[in-house]
């Protein structure tokens, strides 16, 4: 019994365990402050938010200065903070963090483009996340298709995304309450392995292509994540074939 305790506890830990994944916390130390900064100074979300007129007059920062504001406030906050927590530290223990920043700028690039133009005044770390949670899909389709922890945490992160996006709050409730009950049948039927990996991977890609569809800025940067992944990503200390 407690042989299987520690293994199921080391499926959510794995990516923790031994030496701290630095750049992952970094990044998050860094959002995390920009948050209280934010939440004592008001200005601090103004001037770092997308502004089309700003940056028409050469305000730049704005180009990435989003993914420091929070403009939906605590519960964005939260829920980007633990999508960084997971996948980031996933995407930097099987891949190392040069890749990281490569699929983190990746997200950004393509979530700010579309951002300004879908949602000209908005701002948040979620792109980023997308990013890398493109990446990390990319790693499980060439590399690992395990039914890993970070693997299952974006497809509920994304699906709420996708809920969000088409019903609000309650429509990212239900569409997690709908992929938990789906997941848990398919394990309770034992049918768990590499084709349902692969099946949840097509799902999540079918996902951020809606998103796309919907004019919603996390989108693009989920699919350009994917894309440079499959060019780029590889377990980590290996090296170009």
């Amino acid at each position: 019994m407690r042989r299987d305790t520690d293994g199921r506890l080391a499926r959510f830990t794995e990516d923790w365990a031994g030496g701290l994944p630095a750049l992952t916390i970094a990044a998050l130390g860094l959002i995390s402050l920009f948050m209280v900064l934010q939440t004592l100074e008001p200005a601090v979300l103004a001037t770092l938010r997308r502004d089309p007129a700003a940056l028409a007059v050469r305000q730049w920062w704005r180009l990435a200065s989003p993914i420091l504001a929070q403009a939906d406030g605590w519960a964005q906050f939260v829920f980007n903070f633990a999508g960084l927590a997971v996948v980031g530290a996933a995407v930097e223990r099987r891949c190392g963090w040069l890749t990281w920043v490569l699929l983190a700028l990746a997200g950004i690039a393509a979530g700010e483009w579309a951002g300004y133009w879908w949602e000209p005044q908005g701002g948040g770390s979620s792109v980023l996340v997308c990013g890398l949670v493109g990446g990390l899909l990319a790693f499980a389709w060439r590399h690992d298709r395990r039914d890993a922890w970070p693997l299952e945490f974006s497809f509920y992160w994304l699906t709420a995304l996708a809920g969000y996006a088409l019903l609000g709050p309650s429509g990212a409730a239900a569409a997690c309450i709908g992929l938990a009950l789906a997941i848990g049948g398919v394990r309770a039927r034992g049918l768990v392995g590499p084709r349902m990996v692969a099946a949840a991977i097509a799902v999540m890609l079918a996902e951020a292509a809606m998103l796309c569809l919907l004019a919603d800025d996390h989108g693009p940067p989920t699919l350009a994540g994917m894309a440079v992944g499959l060019l780029l990503v590889r377990p980590k200390g290996s090296r170009p074939a």
